[in-house]
């Protein structure tokens, strides 16, 4: 178990505030035995906040240095404070900034320059060794910040990693949601408005005309067991599932779904003039002609509508009118938001409004066809 940094400072400090005392007792200083207590624990007790305030031992460091050279006429020898010296210039240098570093470099590197002025060495006495003492540990202090500083900036950036991963994992969860939803709520809201419509159709006939009714109800079969097929092929490519699925609908299906809509009693005219879109695009085109064709016999209670599939200006135009009431788009629905949704999809916008006579709805989905 790692030791905290307040604790290997302490055990640092303590450790060379003892051998300094030892060293003092045992004759390094001469009879001056309370000089070398007192300079070795000024020395040690500093070290304790070496990362907090990295300057503080080097100038603790100077300050006992000139006070030994003063009174003794000498310069210390003593081994505590050339380790004190190595800790410091190395401590200033990995835990204090750049300016803070540089001005504890240069206390450092004066301290041999300082016993020349003060007579304690002589000029020849002074070599370049007694200069580079200090640069050495500080040289190595900076290299290892900088290297605690890349590595800090690597985890963050690893951690930014992280986030906009999850992040985009959150939103591909969340498109693929919608997605499913639009593809339920299509299936399920045509299906079940057709349904309603042959229902209608069937029980006003049934008194009547028995065989009308059949037929109705023999298209209401029909369309039950097409909604299951569409359910199931949704389902089974949500699962992901190998098994052979119904391909998706396409513009080869729209005049299916506009003879659907005519069984339901609404007079539908389709123009198809695009063809090869991508597979996504021609679902989408699809959908938005059959949700609109919903809504149409839903909401709208009109009797003819018309269809047109179109390019212009390098984007398939989806037209679908009618002459039933007049609506605006601005009634919340999941129907046109479905809609709204699969033209922005393909950086396309949807406009819906009230035209004499009836509805427009005009869905873009910009690109050329391929």
């Amino acid at each position: 178990m790692a030791l905290r940094p307040q604790v290997v400072d302490r055990l640092l400090a303590t450790g060379i505030g003892v051998a300094g005392v030892v060293e003092a007792v045992t004759g390094s200083h001469g009879s001056r035995i309370w000089l070398g207590v007192a300079a070795s624990t000024i020395l040690a007790v500093p070290l304790v906040w070496r990362r907090v305030a990295p300057l503080l031992p080097v100038l603790a460091l100077a300050g006992v240095f000139v006070t030994v050279i003063e009174v003794t006429g000498a310069i210390p020898t003593s081994a505590a404070m050339l380790v004190v010296w190595l800790v410091a210039s190395y401590s200033v240098a990995a835990f204090g900034d750049l300016r803070t570093a540089l001005a504890g470099l240069a206390v450092s590197v004066a301290l041999p320059v300082a016993a020349v002025l003060m007579g304690a060495l002589e000029d020849g006495e002074l070599t370049p060794a007694n200069v580079v003492v200090p640069v050495v540990p500080w040289a190595a202090g900076r290299a290892i910040r900088g290297y605690r500083a890349q590595s800090v900036r690597l985890a963050e950036a690893t951690r930014r990693l992280e986030e906009e991963r999850e992040e985009r994992a959150r939103s591909a969860v969340a498109l693929e949601r919608a997605r499913v939803a639009r593809e339920v709520h299509d299936v399920v809201a045509h299906t079940v408005s057709a349904i309603a419509v042959q229902a209608d159709a069937a029980a006003a006939a049934l008194p009547a005309d028995t065989r009308t009714a059949t037929q109705r109800l023999e298209r209401i079969q029909a369309a039950a067991a097409a909604a299951v097929d569409d359910l199931r092929a949704v389902v089974g490519e949500l699962r992901g599932t190998d098994g052979a699925v119904s391909p998706q609908p396409g513009l080869h299906d729209l005049a299916a779904l506009v003879e659907h809509a005519r069984d339901g009693g609404l007079d539908v005219e389709i123009t198809v003039a695009v063809a090869g879109l991508s597979d996504g695009r021609a679902l989408a085109v699809y959908r938005i002609v059959q949700e609109a064709l919903t809504n149409v016999r839903r909401h709208a209670g009109a009797s003819r509508a018309s269809v047109e599939v179109s390019e212009v200006d390098h984007a398939v135009r989806v037209q679908v009118c009618n002459d039933g009431v007049s609506y605006d788009g601005t009634r919340p629905g999941h129907g046109l938001t479905g809609i709204r949704e699969r033209a922005e999809a393909y950086g396309g916008c949807l406009q819906v409004e009230a035209v004499p006579g009836g509805t427009r709805l005009v869905a873009v989905l910009p690109e050329r066809p391929r």
